[in-house]
């Protein structure tokens, strides 16, 4: 399977207010950095960044959350309406019970149309992704 649109480089980087971006073997590695108080405009923000790193390729997708992230009414309302563009399929890395249940309220409302998974850990979420892409 095919998934990049549009070559882009391993080692492309770029890390902003509590988000981190980089490919390495074609797979983008998405960072979440907390703490914060999430709200609707960062919702919007953040979907923007990924999209501009990004620049039109379509990649498999590992996400991770460092630190603590609390989501105000208005946040969980723009989650309604996001969608992963630009991920091919994801695969969400979870540290605790309390993030897994907040992923799964997410996956919930945005009603994500792409095949995510969680996971425990970095290893097995990459060990997945690589084999969605062959």
């Amino acid at each position: 399977m095919h998934l990049i649109k549009k070559p882009i480089l391993d080692g492309k980087f770029l890390e902003l207010d509590h988000l981190r971006f980089e490919v390495k073997n074609q797979i983008l590695h998405f960072t979440f950095i907390g703490p914060l108080e999430v709200k609707a405009k960062h919702i919007t923000s953040f979907q923007k960044s990924r999209l501009q790193f990004l620049d039109g390729a379509v990649l498999p997708t590992i996400v991770n959350i460092e630190g603590k992230f609390i989501f105000t009414r208005e946040a969980r309302t723009a989650l309604r309406k996001t969608q992963l563009e630009g991920a091919a399929f994801a695969a969400i890395v979870i540290k605790s019970p309390l993030q897994k249940l907040m992923v799964n309220i997410y996956l919930k409302l945005a009603q994500i149309e792409i095949e995510i998974k969680l996971f425990r850990s970095q290893k097995e979420g990459l060990k997945w992704l690589k084999s969605q892409m062959s």
